[in-house]
């Protein structure tokens, strides 16, 4: 009976959930990096996420960051960005996770006061899930500078 279990799942596993995680190849690799730095809305960056998050390592991983700060610094659609991470969870970790070392102070502030004072009611969560991350940063920042204590 528990080699049947074992079956089971292991035929479970390759059939239903080895798609979903998808290696990332050259050619994959390639368009990401093309594009990763380069996306000026949520609705791109979430294409963008869904097709190639598998290489979402190294230079890729630079350039989403980039596009993350570049569209939270505007803040100008955190409405649609809200509604796509209630609806897709992974890619709301996904942003988090690119508000990073790499973004400058002056974005850092501008992210973390507008999360503050201009988030809109039914982002609540987002917000502070975005305000917290960022004051890691700053926190990690600050343990970084040897100068500082």
């Amino acid at each position: 009976m528990n080699r049947l279990a074992c079956l089971a799942f292991a035929l479970y596993f390759f059939c239903c959930l080895s798609p979903a995680i998808a290696a990332c190849n050259s050619q994959m690799a390639k368009k990401a990096e093309e594009q990763a730095s380069t996306l000026k809305t949520w609705s791109a960056l979430h294409q963008s996420f869904k097709r190639y998050a598998a290489c979402d390592d190294g230079a890729i991983a630079e350039g989403y960051s980039n596009s993350v700060a570049t569209l939270l610094a505007d803040w100008s659609d955190v409405v649609s960005l809200n509604r796509m991470v209630t609806k897709d969870k992974k890619f709301g970790d996904f942003v988090i996770k690119h508000i990073d070392w790499l973004m400058t102070p002056s974005q850092l502030e501008s992210i973390d006061s507008q999360a503050g004072k201009s988030c809109p009611t039914e982002a609540t969560a987002l917000c502070g899930r975005i305000r917290e991350r960022v004051s890691e940063i700053r926190s990690s920042a600050e343990q970084a500078s040897p100068g500082k204590q």
